[in-house]
């Protein structure tokens, strides 16, 4: 026992003898050990970790905050920052936590809300700077995002009778063609016993809930024709689809539109980010660890600790 409380004394001495000197210097602007471990729930013996995790974040938002301000004139006022803090508490309060706990919770002090609030308001002015440079979507484009998903918005009313064989398959399948009742071979000889109650009944939903094989069968047979059989995972299926109801383009082209462009600029931002973070001259005092950027070029640098 005295010898944890020997250690933790010893790392407070040691903490707070550094609480005056640089964890990093940020395009020449020097970020203190103190001014780090003050957002830190204990910031007199913070862990180690969570004190070179809390130190990234200062760098980063160093960083991005001066960039914003000199290339795109953005910045976030004292009130807006208080606004912010505000939101916060009102949200947490909603969610019947306090500010206190949630806080504690994530290893944080108060003092790190300006930050967290600083940053957010950025990145929402970054995003829509960022929004106006995005290249509007061409409709080659458009097209094919809308064919990559129209089976997702595709609604298909259907009925299904499966067996576990090829053989019983056909069989069933040349006596639906025949013109034998669909819905009754479905409830005396589906093994899908739900849906065979209701004479094979899947109801319209999207072939996008259902497994591959018969999403795609469900998509390409006539309608009100048998068709199949079909094997799946579950066996085989012979399958009778009544209607089939498909999107027009027009319906969703400007959603489609709007979502790629926002994509788009999101692109856009986190290259800019990444470009801004790998490009910055950023020195970490030796007791913390070292700024390394990765040789993958989209990715930011980290700090590897010693």
């Amino acid at each position: 026992m005295k010898r944890s409380i020997l250690l933790a004394t010893l790392l407070a001495l040691v903490v707070s003898a550094c609480s005056s000197g640089s964890a990093a210097v940020v395009n020449g602007t020097t970020i203190s050990t103190a001014q780090v471990a003050d957002l830190l729930t204990d910031p007199a013996a913070p862990d180690q970790a969570a004190f070179n995790d809390m130190l990234y974040q200062v760098i980063v938002d160093q960083i991005v905050s001066k960039a914003a301000q000199d290339q795109f004139e953005i910045s976030v006022s004292d009130e807006d920052v208080q606004s912010g803090i505000t939101e916060i508490e009102d949200s947490l309060a909603g969610q019947g936590v306090t500010l206190d706990v949630a806080l504690s919770e994530n290893g944080f002090s108060e003092a790190v809300l300006p930050m967290i609030v600083r940053q957010d308001r950025i990145q929402t002015q970054l995003t829509e700077r960022f929004a106006e440079q995005a290249p509007e979507p061409t409709e080659e484009e458009i097209q094919a995002t809308f064919d990559a998903g129209s089976a997702e918005l595709t609604e298909v009313c259907a009925r299904h009778i499966l067996v576990e064989t090829e053989e019983s398959a056909l069989d069933i399948y040349d006596r639906a063609v025949a013109g034998e009742d669909f819905a009754a071979m479905a409830t005396e000889l589906s093994t899908d016993t739900v849906s065979g109650a209701e004479g094979g009944d899947l109801g319209c939903s999207s072939p996008g809930g259902y497994v591959a094989p018969f999403a795609a069968a469900v998509m390409e047979a006539p309608l009100n024709e048998p068709f199949g059989p079909v094997e799946s995972e579950f066996g085989f299926h012979v399958i009778l689809v009544s209607e089939r109801t498909l999107p027009e383009l027009s319906e969703y082209r400007d959603t489609i539109a709007t979502n790629l462009k926002s994509a788009s600029a999101s692109t856009l931002l986190t290259e800019w980010y990444v470009n801004e973070i790998r490009t910055a001259d950023v020195q970490v005092a030796d007791s913390y660890g070292t700024w390394t950027l990765p040789e993958d070029t989209t990715q930011p640098p980290t700090i590897v600790a010693p």
